[in-house]
């Protein structure tokens, strides 16, 4: 799972990079195309690590259901 992780979270990473360089080059340009291609790449980033983290909440909850323990455990109040 941890190469899941590294993978999900530099590819997130390298996409985040090319939309700064996209707006880089739209600020220094003036072209919207730039502008243009730096929205949709941060928005597919955005996507990517949505994934990512809908991916891990579903992992939690089926190895809670599986029986492991929780990575928090919350102590419920005794009724005394």
């Amino acid at each position: 799972m941890a190469i899941f992780s590294w993978i999900m979270l530099g590819f997130t990473a390298l996409l985040l990079l090319g939309s700064g360089i996209a707006w880089g080059m739209f600020l220094a340009m003036d072209d919207k195309h730039w502008q243009r291609l730096g929205v949709k790449v941060f928005r597919i980033a955005m996507v990517v690590l949505l994934f990512y983290i809908n991916a891990m909440v579903y992992l939690h909850i089926v190895r809670v259901f599986r029986g492991e323990p929780p990575v928090v455990e919350v102590p419920l109040p005794s009724s005394d």
